[in-house]
């Protein structure tokens, strides 16, 4: 599904396609029955994942006035990623049956030059960047908002945004990596690459959220100030 997409596609459609390829990716997983603790850690992660993008799912049908459009190219990232982190579990398991089950191969696999770990915390930091933007759909509709409650939105959005700076920085360790290890005309070609270059883009539009929203969070703050019964 995914060579048929692109950002251009609404919302509503990036949201089913991350929806579904993270469930299908879930199921894997889960089927598996690994004890191994990253192989648990991953699909405790998407189970998480396919709450978050079921919320926003009802949040974009339940509220026409807020554009979400920002998250377009994270959820087209997070549809991709799940599908082609599917793919390889399959390449990797294509010998194992019910009554023997291999997971350990694909467990030790890299994808976008990273482990399993990584691959776990770049869902996570989908999760967390779709957060953000629900938390303030869900402030846009309150009347007035608890003190308390604005500042779990400011340490949701700051620690959202320390995450993705971390990951921004790994993604750019193996963009340079990868043009060290080869010419750079067919580094270019390599679909290791250009998947990272658009990762990259995600990760960006993930930090303009949190900037864009800490903002607004500010510009409430002073409002407070000066009407404090917004503020309650």
């Amino acid at each position: 599904m995914a060579d048929g997409l692109s950002i251009a596609p609404s919302v509503v459609a990036l949201v089913a396609f991350a929806f579904e390829s993270s469930t299908v990716l879930y199921t894997t997983v889960r089927d598996f029955q690994s004890q191994d603790k990253n192989a648990r850690a991953l699909k405790y992660e998407l189970a998480d994942l396919r709450g978050v993008l079921q919320s926003l799912a009802e949040t974009v049908d339940n509220n026409y006035d807020i554009n979400f459009d920002a998250l377009k190219l994270v959820l087209l990232r997070c549809g991709k990623n799940c599908e082609e982190y599917g793919d390889l579990v399959a390449r990797c398991t294509k010998h194992s049956s019910p009554s023997r089950p291999s997971s350990r191969d694909w467990i030790s696999q890299q994808y976008l030059k990273g482990d399993i770990s990584d691959f776990r915390e770049m869902l996570a930091g989908y999760k967390s960047t779709i957060n953000v933007v629900l938390a303030n759909a869900n402030m846009r509709a309150m009347t007035s908002i608890t003190p308390d409650a604005l500042e779990e939105y400011k340490d949701l959005i700051r620690d959202t945004t320390n995450d993705l700076q971390e990951h921004m920085k790994r993604l750019e360790e193996r963009v340079q990596d990868l043009t060290a290890s080869g010419a750079e005309r067919s580094v270019g070609e390599d679909p290791a690459w250009l998947a990272m270059l658009e990762e990259k883009q995600s990760t960006q539009e993930g930090l303009k959220i949190c900037l864009q929203l800490s903002a607004q969070t500010e510009k409430l703050e002073s409002i407070s100030r000066e009407n404090p019964q917004v503020l309650q």
